[in-house]
């Protein structure tokens, strides 16, 4: 020890809100750079699960769908604590009515809600997984995308007291970067759905279907436009709407077709030639489309014989 020093002075300031912004910003991260590759809403409630696993302790964590339209929500994650052990709880049928918290959030946005002993359920709440036991410190959170609430997110102790305001702007904070990446995936897992009804449409129609180029290249057909002409589907794409017509209609084929490509006309009638010689004369529909980035005619094709 040096006998001139008398005294120290210790400067001690408090870290913990530091390391807890600290922790956040982290969390936060890590969130917004998982949720870009999401491609499913349960990824993505895996992933927002990890970061409440950074942000909080919770024993419930909800994350569920709205629509407000029809008032109808559906469970995207569940979560209750039983046991000691965190268990997914599905909900029968998927899909069930708005519950009064959940729209009471969606109105008036975040909330903290902290209940007094006894603890009980709150009759505005929608209960799952162990009802016998009650969450005594809730937080909840809409999830805006655009302005519009598309989602909620609560955690949930069933410690009284387990959470502050502190807290519930945390959660508030980690709905905001929620809502672009949720909607994204809607909107991609929308499409999908759509394509797959397409597809399915596209296959088992009576009428022949086909997508072609503007210059009238065939770029795909269904079955049914394969039976009309008699050739395997294969044989078809690649050849151009001229050759699919009797020879003296070829140069109207051509003017008709750039009118549809045009826009001037959405509906025709012509002929169509099978492989054997058959003339068939059809009614065909067109819709400008975008197949795999370029623009294409959807035609639809029917036979008119009958008529």
């Amino acid at each position: 020890r040096d006998p001139d020093i008398r005294a120290y002075v210790l400067n001690l300031r408090d870290a913990s809100e530091r390391e807890r912004l600290g922790l956040r910003h982290q969390a936060l991260y890590n969130l917004g750079r998982r949720l870009s590759s999401a491609s499913s809403p349960h990824e993505a409630a895996g992933i927002i699960r990890d970061a409440a696993d950074q942000l909080f302790a919770w024993d419930v964590l909800t994350l569920d769908l709205h629509d407000r339209e029809t008032g109808l929500t559906r469970p995207i994650l569940n979560v209750d604590t039983i046991d000691g052990q965190r268990v997914v709880v599905q909900t029968p049928g998927g899909v069930h009515e708005t519950s009064p918290m959940a729209r009471r959030v969606m109105e008036h946005g975040a909330e903290l809600v902290i209940l007094d002993e006894p603890i009980q359920m709150l009759p505005e709440a929608r209960a799952f997984g162990d009802t016998s036991r009650p969450s005594a410190t809730l937080l909840l959170a809409p999830i805006f995308s655009r302005k519009k609430v598309i989602d909620s997110l609560s955690v949930q102790s069933y410690t009284a007291k387990a959470y502050q305001e502190s807290d519930l702007e945390t959660l508030r904070v980690l709905a905001e970067h929620c809502g672009g990446a949720l909607e994204r995936i809607a909107a991609e897992e929308a499409l999908r759905e759509s394509e797959a009804r397409f597809r399915e449409i596209f296959a088992n129609s009576p009428d022949a279907i086909f997508v072609e180029d503007l210059q009238g290249c065939v770029l795909d057909v269904n079955p049914a436009g394969c039976r009309l002409h008699g050739l395997k589907r294969d044989e078809l794409v690649g050849r151009n709407v001229s050759d699919l017509v009797p020879a003296e209609c070829r140069r109207e084929v051509a003017i008709t077709f750039q009118r549809l490509v045009d826009g001037v006309a959405s509906q025709i009638e012509g002929e169509s030639l099978a492989a054997d010689g058959r003339v068939t004369p059809v009614e065909i529909r067109a819709t400008r489309v975008d197949f795999n980035g370029q623009p294409a005619l959807l035609l639809h094709v029917r036979d008119i014989s009958e008529r």
